[in-house]
């Protein structure tokens, strides 16, 4: 909070300071001048970029508080109807390279179990197999199934890239454009909180996309631009997307590990075990929980702890005949 109140100090001076020199023409000014301005607006970017920063990290501290501002940004993305329709034909364009890929896997495998029938053939104490007549007709027969499916997996990627070049003529407009802006920015502040970056890199981002389009808009490159924009903001969700299908599986192990440790002095050996497995079991599958739970996550190695001990002393006096020793 007292760097937050230094730079708000440092930016009410230097909004006085600008306020004298308006209304000044910058083309009659010495280069120490121009040089002495040029620095200042730097500081006053860089202190802005640094009140985001801090205003994020601190609003958002807890798990939950982080998850909840993620999924609103998320929801909001696809709020914008025109948005939504090009990030929905992305998303089907990844299905469907992804049903490719597995298909000409299928294919790779179909193709080598044919060729080990007909080498079996070649065995003679296989008395199973294809000779190479047989070989040669199920594999045409094979290939020209193959490659019909193919082409129909292909005519529907060429219909999906023509009907996402038909969707990026509804983002050329103001309103369209300010929202994919808008959304790209939100998504880069949620990255930041998921990655926990030490520093404000989103404002940085947020520069060179608005630079990057201006230029676009001089060179008329501005559909190429959007589109660029538009497949940038597919990956970002579903970065987002997953980041936050990781965050909703740590609560769920937050929830399962509060239930086994409500009762700690009731736990007997194998309970104790059951709970040290659980634990290895959320190190595997959530890599994170640790440092998003510390506390609950410490607490349950505490109890792991004291109740290891406590058996070990129970044992102790069992085998010294009820004497502690």
């Amino acid at each position: 909070m007292e760097k937050m109140e230094e730079i708000l100090e440092e930016k009410t001076e230097r909004d006085n300071t600008q306020k004298s020199l308006e209304g000044i023409n910058l083309d009659n000014l010495p280069k120490e001048a121009k040089n002495a301005l040029e620095i200042l607006e730097e500081k006053e970017k860089l202190d802005k970029d640094m009140r985001n920063f801090i205003e994020l990290v601190t609003e958002y501290e807890t798990p939950q508080e982080k998850k909840e501002f993620i999924e609103n940004n998320l929801n909001k993305v696809y709020e914008n109807a025109e948005i939504s329709e090009s990030l929905s034909i992305l998303k089907e364009q990844d299905e469907l390279n992804k049903e490719i890929k597995n298909y000409k896997e299928q294919i790779a495998k179909e193709e080598k179990e044919l060729k080990n029938e007909l080498e079996s053939a070649s065995n003679e104490k296989e008395k199973k197999g294809l000779s190479q007549e047989e070989y040669d007709e199920r594999f045409a027969e094979m290939q020209k199934e193959h490659e019909q499916k193919i082409k129909e997996m292909e005519d529907r990627m060429e219909k999906l890239e023509q009907n996402f070049e038909n969707s990026i003529e509804n983002l050329l407009n103001s309103a369209s454009l300010s929202e994919l802006m808008k959304s790209l920015y939100e998504m880069d502040k949620s990255l930041h909180l998921i990655l926990k970056e030490k520093e404000n890199n989103f404002d940085e981002l947020n520069r060179q996309r608005e630079e990057k389009l201006t230029l676009a808009m001089q060179t008329e490159k501005t559909r190429e631009v959007i589109i660029d924009f538009v497949k940038e903001l597919h990956q970002k969700t579903k970065d987002v997307e997953n980041a936050v299908s990781e965050m909703n599986k740590e609560k769920n192990f937050y929830y399962q590990l509060d239930k086994v440790t409500r009762n700690p002095e009731k736990m007997d050996i194998k309970e104790t075990q059951k709970l040290q497995e659980f634990l290895k079991h959320i190190d595997k599958e959530a890599p994170n929980f640790k440092e998003n739970y510390p506390k609950k996550y410490k607490r349950a190695e505490q109890i792991i702890k004291n109740s290891i001990e406590k058996n070990v002393e129970k044992t102790k006096v069992k085998n010294t005949g009820g004497l502690s020793l």
